[in-house]
């Protein structure tokens, strides 16, 4: 029963994102690039896409523990956090050197 209905938030939740990302009222373009500057950058880019894989993988991880007797949330995987603490670490110095480069 929970787990039928955490289902049905989780898809319900994906479907209202996109729905907006398809209306373009959710701003990806803003998301991407710095306050006042149009350039996609590229420490950006990747850090949204390893957030998205990691999540995906999580979530992949969480619907598989649910088909047990006793559905409980998947500790994280190792390789997981350091992938996702490499990607913030490459963003943090992207946008350390972008600041110096314009002083």
């Amino acid at each position: 029963m929970l787990a039928n209905l955490l289902e049905a938030l989780v898809v319900l939740l994906i479907a209202v994102i996109l729905l907006k990302l398809l209306q373009t009222r959710l701003g990806v373009k803003q998301l991407l690039s710095a306050a006042g500057d149009a350039r996609v950058l590229p420490e950006r880019v990747q850090l949204l896409v390893v957030a998205l894989i990691g999540g995906a993988i999580y979530l992949y991880l969480a619907i598989g523990n649910l088909v047990q007797d006793n559905p409980v949330l998947p500790e994280v995987p190792y390789l997981l956090l350091w992938l996702l603490a490499g990607s913030q670490l490459l963003y943090v110095v992207g946008k350390t050197i972008r600041k110096q480069q314009r002083r």
